[in-house]
């Protein structure tokens, strides 16, 4: 509720305070299955959701390389990536595939939504399209994907 009304419109706090249900639901999930949930783990998980929440604002808001939130472009996530670095080494001779997942994970959420606002729409869900255009290329798709079927009705 706080970042409903709030922390969604202070300067340099909105994808901070996004991110903090990425931990809880990992402890939440540690807590049903019985196990424990390291704090570098925590760690990792927050920081992946704010880089995530970073990237989609800017993607949705056209701010690739422009100031959003009070943060220069890359530089909230220089900092989180480093976080991420020093759990993962903190962390290395435990968890293998947890940290495989969220190496590959960073790498690929992140790059690729920097890199393509199409790749920021396909991998976090960011609205980049318009409305018009959006239903426009839901009906190219619909045509490319009958044109594909349409030798199939010929023989």
């Amino acid at each position: 509720v706080a970042y409903s009304f709030y922390l969604k419109r202070m300067k340099y706090i909105r994808f901070l305070s996004a991110a903090l249900t990425s931990p809880l639901r990992l402890a939440m999930g540690g807590l049903i299955t019985r196990s424990s949930v390291p704090a570098t783990s925590l760690i990792i998980v927050f920081c992946f959701m704010a880089c995530v929440q970073s990237t989609k604002t800017r993607a949705e808001k056209k701010l690739q390389n422009k100031v959003c939130n009070g943060w220069a472009p890359l530089h909230l996530e220089a900092i989180l990536v480093a976080l991420i670095t020093t759990c993962c080494i903190l962390q290395t001779p435990k968890h293998h595939v947890f940290l495989a997942i969220a190496g590959i994970a960073t790498i690929v959420f992140i790059g690729a939504s920097r890199a393509s606002r199409a790749c920021a729409a396909i991998l976090i869900g960011a609205d980049v399209y318009e409305r018009n255009s959006k239903s426009q290329m839901c009906k190219s798709s619909f045509s490319e994907l009958m044109s594909i079927f349409k030798p199939l009705k010929e023989t």
